[in-house]
């Protein structure tokens, strides 16, 4: 993958929160930004995410896999991600400016 820069990223779980992500997506568009976002949703129905990166592509980062992430236990399923999605920020994928 392609390391991109010049972008804000907006980090949410967009099955819970997708209306509020893509609202302050706008409102960043609005200005002439660039901007990116990023969905930690933990749910099997997050293949199907509007985000601009969908949560298997984070979940990828988790040392024990994406299975560890969608493992249907939610407690378990947040930690995991989590661990996922600091993994992918020390890989470069993005800054960890990011707001979410």
């Amino acid at each position: 993958m392609k390391e991109e820069t010049g972008y804000i990223y907006i980090a949410a779980t967009a099955d819970t929160k997708g209306r509020e992500l893509f609202y302050v997506r706008d409102l960043i568009r609005k200005t002439g930004l660039p901007v990116r976002t990023v969905d930690l949703s933990t749910q099997g129905l997050s293949a199907n995410s509007a985000a601009d990166v969908k949560p298997d592509e984070i979940a990828a980062f988790h040392p024990e896999g994406a299975d560890a992430v969608f493992c249907g236990d939610r407690g378990r399923a947040i930690a995991a991600m989590s661990l996922a999605f600091q993994n992918y920020l020390k890989h470069g994928r993005m800054s960890p400016a990011s707001l979410g």
